[in-house]
C-alpha cells in the first residue's frame, strides 16, 4: 500500500514540475497584431494545411470505398494534380 503512496507522491511532484516549467515558458511568449504580415502569413499556412488535410481524408475515404486505388501519403503532388490510379 505504501508503494501505491509513493507513485502518487512522485507523479504530483512531477505534476507540479511541469506547471511551474509551463509558467516560466508562457512568460516567453509575444502577442502577434492580427493585421501585421507574420500573422497574416499564420492564417495563410493554416488554411493551406486545412486544404491538404481534407485531400488526404477525401482520398483516404476513396481509397476505402474501393474507388480510388492509391495511398493518400504516395505522392502528394499526384494528389493535387488529381491524378491517381
Amino acid at each position: 500500500m505504501s508503494e501505491i503512496y509513493e507513485e502518487i507522491r512522485k507523479f504530483a511532484e512531477r505534476e507540479k514540475k511541469e506547471v511551474e516549467n509551463a509558467l516560466q515558458e508562457e512568460k516567453k511568449q509575444v502577442c502577434i497584431k492580427a493585421d501585421s504580415y507574420i500573422a497574416k502569413e499564420i492564417k495563410y499556412q493554416t488554411a493551406l494545411l486545412h486544404q491538404i488535410l481534407e485531400k488526404l481524408n477525401e482520398r483516404s475515404f476513396a481509397e476505402k470505398k474501393g474507388n480510388k486505388k492509391c495511398s493518400p501519403f504516395f505522392n502528394l503532388r499526384k494528389i493535387f494534380k488529381g491524378k491517381c490510379g
